[in-house]
């Protein structure tokens, strides 16, 4: 593990101190950093070492170390105001489980812990869609709670999100958030997909009707920052836009990139059985297939967002505006 270092340049330990931002240097937790320096908000920055913090403003206040650290997690959270926990492990494919357990639920557990004796009022706990689950075809709410998750990424989420929750007995106001798949500029996810075609390499795809349900980065943000302000201490929230198909979403960014759509669309038997081949192969290739075989057979759920909308007043970037600063970035690299 690492010794926490600070930037204190400008910080504050009083009681209306910094916010923390754990994560920072990630996909959501970089967001939500910009958007508070853009309100003047005082901000602490926490990542790793190792972590690019390049996007950061240079007059973010920072701070090194690893959640799975509760030295350095005391460290990160003194004097702060409030605690936004962007930190965890994605990994969609990561074969070894112990990682998500360890980060995931173990790092939640320390901030939590950390925030209570620091006398922190509120945290907003970045979770998942993938917590709630949900079977075929179904319209998922923040009611749902599905007792069939797949181990490792959405498992820990789940256990994160129960850890988060359960803090509200102890002290602190949590609110989570359940984003749908983000996408945007700087993903290193599901823009994998995005970049794929804009290059033009995206050359056939299976499950077409399969549903996506998407949110752009800057309204996940926002709905922290909201979440923070005006949550429902004990609330989940799910930030997703209305579902599409794998097969609109690839249309729409077709119509945005000027790339050609994929070519062929193969019968969603061939996709089952290459995701058969990979989880057979998994323990020599130390590759885990990002869904199950059971999962492969429908639709899969669609997600209710609106909630966030009524509440937090989160207001969803059409997938065509988003797609198009996505695509752009990606261009101007």
């Amino acid at each position: 593990m690492t010794n926490g270092q600070i930037n204190n340049s400008g910080s504050s330990t009083s009681p209306g101190g910094p916010v923390l931002v754990t994560g920072a240097s990630g996909f959501i937790g970089g967001c939500i950093v910009r958007l508070l320096q853009e309100r003047g908000n005082n901000v602490r920055a926490m990542c790793r070492p190792s972590s690019n913090r390049s996007h950061l403003p240079p007059e973010t206040e920072w701070v090194t170390g690893d959640i799975r650290d509760r030295d350095d997690v005391c460290r990160a959270v003194e004097g702060c105001a409030g605690v936004y926990h962007c930190a965890g492990f994605v990994g969609p494919t990561h074969y070894r489980l112990s990682d998500f357990e360890e980060i995931n639920v173990s790092g939640t557990r320390n901030v939590m812990r950390a925030s209570a004796e620091a006398g922190v009022t509120r945290v907003v706990h970045t979770s998942s869609i993938a917590a709630i689950g949900g079977g075929d075809g179904q319209l998922v709410d923040e009611s749902i709670s599905d007792q069939n998750l797949m181990r490792g990424y959405a498992l820990s989420k789940r256990k994160s999100e129960t850890v988060a929750l359960e803090s509200n007995n102890h002290g602190l106001q949590v609110v989570v958030i359940n984003p749908g798949v983000v996408y945007g500029p700087r993903d290193r996810y599901f823009g994998r997909l995005i970049e794929m075609h804009i290059k033009g390499r995206l050359k056939l795809i299976a499950f077409a009707q399969r549903s996506l349900c998407l949110a752009y980065v800057d309204d996940v943000a926002s709905a922290h920052i909201a979440a923070m302000e005006r949550g429902e201490s004990g609330q989940r929230y799910i930030v997703a836009s209305p579902a599409v198909t794998l097969g609109g979403f690839l249309r729409t960014l077709s119509s945005v990139s000027g790339v050609r759509p994929p070519l062929w669309t193969v019968p969603d038997v061939v996709g089952k059985a290459a995701f058969a081949l990979a989880w057979g192969t998994s323990p020599v290739t130390r590759f885990r297939p990002p869904l199950r075989m059971s999962e492969l057979s429908g639709p899969g759920p669609a997600y209710d967002g609106s909630k966030a909308e009524r509440e937090l007043g989160v207001t969803y970037t059409p997938l065509r505006e988003g797609l198009t600063r996505t695509v752009e970035w990606m261009r101007s690299r």
